[in-house]
């Protein structure tokens, strides 16, 4: 009764645009509920509401922190571990947002679900297309199940797009990355990767 309470006041300050006050109250829930012992959905329930207002209010490394407390409750959801990707993307912090990514990736691959690993990674790239990261875990992972031929079609894609945003090094990474894979039009690459180099 008093975690609903609690949430009932929550969503007042909520609809108010009183983000403070409402975080300040889903916290107090969120607090009693783990003393009480309750179903852990309520705390998933107060938790992911918090997060929404740190979005909201734009304050990232607070939002970090709770996608963290959700993932660690629930290692297998897909959106606590998109958000800690995009958040550490967008606040530069690349090697834990390619921790979370391998993590997920990790557990996707060990229970047979491959295409929603690989889904996972393009959605992802459509958000950061000038990650160079991005596009070699989806390549690395296409190339795993003997894919190498999208593999090659990913890295030729990064290698544009990074070559768009004026990184150059990251587009030679690509190129080279691509002729170690031994396409069929090698030549191609070959030249491609001559003419960047000059």
């Amino acid at each position: 009764e008093a975690m609903q309470q609690y949430s009932e006041l929550a969503n007042i300050y909520y609809q108010l645009a009183e983000f403070d006050m409402a975080r300040q109250t889903y916290m107090a829930a969120s607090k009693l509920a783990q003393q009480a012992g309750a179903d852990q959905k309520w705390t998933l329930e107060i938790l992911t509401k918090v997060a929404d207002i740190d979005m909201q209010r734009l304050d990232w490394k607070a939002a970090i922190k709770i996608y963290e407390q959700l993932r660690t409750m629930q290692p297998e959801a897909e959106t606590p571990r998109a958000r800690l990707i995009d958040l550490n993307l967008k606040l530069g912090n690349l090697p834990d947002a390619m921790a979370e990514l391998d993590g997920y990736v990790a557990i996707l691959e060990n229970s047979n679900q491959r295409p929603k690993a690989i889904g996972f990674i393009k959605d992802l790239l459509q958000e950061h297309v000038t990650t160079p990261e991005l596009y070699n875990r989806l390549a690395d992972l296409l190339i795993r199940h003997g894919q190498s031929a999208k593999a090659i079609e990913v890295l030729d894609a990064g290698g544009e797009a990074l070559l768009d945003a004026g990184n150059k090094q990251a587009a030679i990474d690509m190129i080279k990355k691509i002729i170690s894979l031994n396409p069929p039009n090698l030549a191609d690459f070959q030249n491609a990767l001559r003419k960047l180099q000059l």
